[in-house]
């Protein structure tokens, strides 16, 4: 259990730490994620065993990163309910036109209401 805890806390100081390094403190725009820090967020997010453990890790990034269309299914994949995917597609952004595609082919599997609120959540 300590070790997981020490584990969840490095990954949450690395991964604000990549928003800190370099940048000044007025900084508000979120850039595209590194492919070292989202190695880094989907290691955390498949060590979580249940949905609020992965929604808690997508928070700390929240508004920091933008996801390209291959790690926002990577990310949408690490869930085992449409319910929870859909939260987790509320915390990411995708980083362009293309991103909302990939989300939205991901979601043809799911069950029409889950569907309907995949667009509505993209703003479709």
């Amino acid at each position: 259990m300590r070790t997981r805890l020490v584990k969840v806390l490095a990954v949450t100081l690395l991964l604000a730490a990549g928003v800190a390094h370099g940048a000044s403190s007025h900084r508000t725009q979120p850039r595209l994620i590194d492919q070292e820090r989202f190695v880094q967020l989907l290691g955390a997010l498949n060590d979580e065993k249940f949905a609020d453990g992965k929604l808690a890790q997508l928070r700390i990034t929240q508004g920091l990163y933008l996801f390209n269309g291959a790690q926002v299914v990577a990310v949408l994949g690490s869930f085992e309910f449409w319910n929870d995917r859909l939260e987790g597609l509320r915390l990411i952004l995708p980083a362009d036109s293309a991103c909302v595609g990939a989300i939205l082919r991901y979601f043809e599997a799911a069950p029409d209401s889950y569907r309907s609120e995949a667009r509505r959540i993209l703003r479709l």
